[in-house]
């Protein structure tokens, strides 16, 4: 199979919207993510209006599990993006970012933080050089 696009995470996701497009497509699953968005009308990370049901597992992908949103969190459009980059809304700045701590983005590290990582990854670029 040809993809349009390199990158693993790219062509996971190309695989997941193919997957799940003739559902989405669905009048029974428009209204069912409506009634889910209407149930849980704020995003789980930022607080803004859900959009979409997040599926936590994706082993759902593309099966008949799909449509089951017991397994599903409440998100915007961004944070859902975010998610499946990798990112998440910054508690400190609010912009999307990519965690190092597991709490906030690198911009918002102390200065102790940051040179400690900078630390680490020069001593694994040493190792690797070795």
């Amino acid at each position: 199979m040809n993809y349009a696009v390199t990158c693993p995470e790219a062509i996971r996701a190309e695989l997941h919207k193919a997957y799940n497009a003739n559902v989405w497509e669905q009048e029974a699953w428009k209204q069912k993510a409506a009634v889910y968005c209407a149930t849980f009308p704020k995003c789980t990370f930022c607080g803004s209006p859900t959009e979409v049901p997040h599926h936590t597992e994706i082993d759902d992908y593309g099966k008949p599990t799909y449509t089951d949103l017991t397994d599903t969190i409440p998100v915007c459009n961004i944070c859902h993006d975010g998610i499946h980059a990798r990112k998440f809304q910054c508690p400190v700045c609010k912009k999307l970012r990519a965690t190092v701590d597991g709490d906030r983005c690198y911009v918002c590290l102390s200065a102790e933080e940051k040179e400690r990582i900078v630390w680490i990854r020069e001593r694994r670029t040493r190792e690797r050089n070795n």
